[in-house]
């Protein structure tokens, strides 16, 4: 799946090769970049090269947004779809079947970008993602703005121009923000930790593991 963030767009070399096999007319920048991404160990990979993000952007590649939008059941609910479609063709013949070979191959892409974002939300998945906001929800002090991080248990902070970062660091604002965007993920030892990423001071705590509680926020 990729992932937009403003200007920059992430993706998986699984959805580079689903480029390369059933989209046409693609732009040499996008081969470009898939070769570059061979050598990248991230799980996402960022697109620098202006066209090619630009085609992949407006690409049949569903977004991390799309899929993240959908509830749990609905997401059930496609996959079952999904499975059963492709267990139905196993029925055609194999003159049939290599006539639906691509359908058949983007259906099952598509399948493991659901079973993917399933892991996602259960927080059960192994992917490394990449440090940008979750969503536009955000605090501010009327200086600093903050984020929930795509990267389960991260918040961001986004860094103006000219900012002194050691005195970012020490900003209580830091602590603060933490504390609001993670309300729904309570810890009862919090020692946070913080580096640069992306362009944003990413904060983790790193004490303890996530305790997830179940109850409703009134924030």
């Amino acid at each position: 799946m990729k992932i937009i963030n403003k200007d920059d767009c992430y993706v998986q070399k699984s959805d580079f090769e689903y480029i390369l096999d059933t989209c046409n007319n693609i732009p040499n920048e996008v081969f470009r970049e898939y070769v570059v991404s061979l050598n990248n160990p991230n799980d996402f990979v960022k697109i620098n090269n202006k066209v090619a993000s630009e085609y992949i952007i407006l690409s049949s590649i569903p977004s991390f947004e799309e899929l993240n939008n959908y509830s749990i059941s609905k997401i059930d609910e496609l996959i079952f779809k999904i499975k059963l479609s492709i267990f139905d063709s196993i029925d055609n013949s194999e003159e049939e079947l290599n006539s639906i070979k691509e359908e058949i191959k983007r259906k099952d892409y598509i399948l493991k970008q659901l079973l993917e974002i399933l892991k996602y939300k259960y927080k059960k998945s192994n992917l490394n993602y990449p440090n940008v906001p979750l969503d536009n929800k955000s605090v501010s002090n009327g200086v600093y703005e903050a984020y929930k991080s795509i990267n389960s248990g991260k918040v961001l902070i986004e860094i103006p121009e000219d900012t002194n970062l050691s005195e970012l660091e020490n900003d209580e604002f830091c602590t603060v923000a933490y504390n609001l965007l993670m309300h729904d993920e309570r810890e009862k030892n919090v020692e946070l930790n913080m580096f640069y990423d992306n362009g944003y001071l990413v904060i983790e705590n790193v004490k303890n593991k996530i305790k997830k509680l179940k109850y409703k926020s009134s924030l």
